[in-house]
């Protein structure tokens, strides 16, 4: 009886023990995932849509999808002065009334070669503005967004652009649009263009990196 008793004990051990071990596997290889595919878009709220963000170059004109922040910070962090970089958001209301959207950008990434200097400042957006398109790419609205300052900075006596990520983001955050309208089934395509300041020629911005690794779109 002893030995039988021991023997259901030690089975009992070994399998709780097996048990442990799987679901250790399965819980790492869940986060290995979360690591290692990390979305770039991310929507907030109980509303329903479908996003695609997509981008074209100076180099390559037809529009690629992006997913991912490797995917993101690869194409930005190989950009040299003068790359333009045009892209494409469209957010398609997939619920079943209207809704309102913001879009906000945050997590950026500035890891210049040199320290003292900020890739915010040799990034900017074009012409400070960005368009909203419908379903047909037909351009129905267009909001300039607001800059911190006007006063005039230069790097190596030249100037800095006006919207320059470093004029525009605020404690980290950018904010595209607030409560726009989303009518229900709508599309809607957000245009934007980012541009590596031409004038930028010091070696801190040389095999440096700036990138955006979150988009946010709140739905209410």
């Amino acid at each position: 009886m002893k030995t039988s008793k021991k023997f259901i004990e030690a089975l009992l051990f070994f399998a709780l023990s097996l048990m442990l071990l799987v679901a250790s596997s399965l819980a790492w290889f869940a986060s290995q995932s979360e690591v290692d595919v990390d979305e770039v878009v991310h929507t907030v709220g109980k509303y329903d849509v479908d996003v695609l963000l997509e981008v074209k170059t100076n180099y390559h004109p037809e529009y690629v999808e992006i997913e991912t922040n490797e995917q993101l910070n690869t194409l930005l962090g190989n950009s040299i002065p003068n790359d333009i970089f045009e892209f494409r958001l469209t957010i398609v209301n997939q619920s079943s009334t209207d809704v309102d959207i913001s879009l906000i950008f945050s997590d950026f990434v500035s890891e210049p070669s040199l320290e003292g200097y900020d890739m915010l400042d040799a990034f900017y957006l074009e012409d400070g503005y960005v368009v909203i398109q419908d379903e047909t790419y037909t351009n129905i609205d267009q909001f300039t967004l607001p800059y911190v300052t006007d006063e005039a900075v230069e790097i190596d006596n030249k100037p800095l652009e006006l919207y320059r990520f470093s004029n525009l983001v605020v404690l980290d955050r950018l904010y595209v649009l607030t409560d726009y309208s989303l009518p229900y089934q709508a599309t809607r395509v957000v245009l934007y263009t980012i541009q590596f300041d031409s004038q930028i020629e010091n070696i801190a911005f040389q095999e440096a990196l700036f990138s955006i690794n979150t988009i946010e779109i709140f739905i209410k």
